[in-house]
C-alpha cells in the first residue's frame, strides 16, 4: 500500500496514499467521514455544539458523485481552512491573555514593592542604608510568624494571579463574542481559561496528535482528488 508521506500544497509534490481511495468505499462516503472527523475536532476543542455539524447544509442523500464531487471537495477544504483559522484565533486569544496576566502581575507586584519601600523609608526603618525596624528581631526569632507572613505573601499572590486570570478571560471573551459565527470560539477560549490549565499551555485543550491528523487528512483528501483530475 502507498501512503501519504508529505503534506505539500503542490499536488505535484504529494505522495499519494491509495488506501484512502479504496474501491470498496464511495468517494462521497469518504468525504462524509472527513466532515465528521472535523466535527469531532471541533467538539473536542469546544468550537462546536454537540448537536451541530459543519456539514449540516449538505443534503448527502441527493448528492451525485459525478456532478457534485468538486463542489463538496471545495467545501470540505474550505471548512478545514475555517477550523484552522478558529484554532489560530483561539491560540491568539490564549497568548494575549497570558501576556496580559504576566504584565499586570509584574506591574502590581512592582507597585507594592515600591509602596512598601517608600512607607518603610518615611517610617524611619532605614538607617545608613540598612533596614532596621524595631520589630524585625522579634519576627526573626519566632518561626511561626515567619511562616504566617510567608503564607500571607503566597496567598496574596495566588489571589492576585487568579483574579487577573478571571478578569482577562472574561474581557477577551467579550471582545470576541460578537465575532462568533457557526463556531463557539468564546466557549472554546473559556474552556482553556479554567484554573486547572496553565496560562503557558502551548496548545488548546483537545488539540492532540489525533485531531491534528484529522485536520491534515481532510486537506490531503482534497489535494489527492485535485491531483487525480489534473
Amino acid at each position: 500500500m502507498n501512503t501519504i508521506t508529505e503534506n505539500n500544497d503542490d499536488p505535484k509534490n504529494l505522495k499519494i496514499d491509495r488506501t484512502i481511495l479504496a474501491d470498496e468505499q464511495p468517494i462521497l462516503f469518504i468525504i462524509f467521514k472527513a466532515f465528521r472527523n472535523l466535527d469531532k475536532v471541533c467538539y473536542r476543542l469546544g468550537l462546536l455544539n454537540k448537536n451541530s455539524s459543519l456539514a449540516s447544509d449538505i443534503n448527502w442523500a441527493v448528492l451525485d458523485e459525478k456532478n457534485n464531487l468538486p463542489q463538496v471537495l471545495n467545501q470540505l477544504d474550505s471548512t478545514r481552512d475555517q477550523v484552522e483559522q478558529q484554532i489560530y484565533n483561539l491560540k491568539k486569544m490564549m497568548t494575549s491573555r497570558c501576556l496580559n496576566i504576566i504584565f499586570w502581575e509584574f506591574t502590581v507586584i512592582l507597585i507594592i514593592i515600591i509602596a512598601l519601600l517608600a512607607s518603610s523609608y518615611f517610617a524611619g526603618y532605614w538607617v545608613s542604608g540598612q533596614f532596621s525596624a524595631s520589630w524585625l528581631p522579634e519576627l526573626l526569632s519566632r518561626p511561626i510568624l515567619i511562616t504566617v507572613s510567608a503564607l500571607l505573601f503566597v496567598g496574596g499572590f495566588v489571589v492576585l494571579h487568579y483574579s487577573l486570570r478571571s478578569f482577562f478571560a472574561n474581557r477577551i471573551a467579550k471582545n470576541y463574542q460578537a465575532e462568533d459565527t457557526a463556531f463557539t470560539l468564546t466557549r472554546a477560549f473559556l474552556k482553556n481559561s479554567k484554573f486547572t490549565h496553565s496560562i503557558f499551555r502551548p496548545e488548546p485543550v483537545g488539540l492532540h496528535w489525533l485531531n491534528r491528523k484529522r485536520i491534515q487528512k481532510a486537506h490531503e483528501l482534497y489535494l489527492i482528488y485535485n491531483n487525480e483530475n489534473q
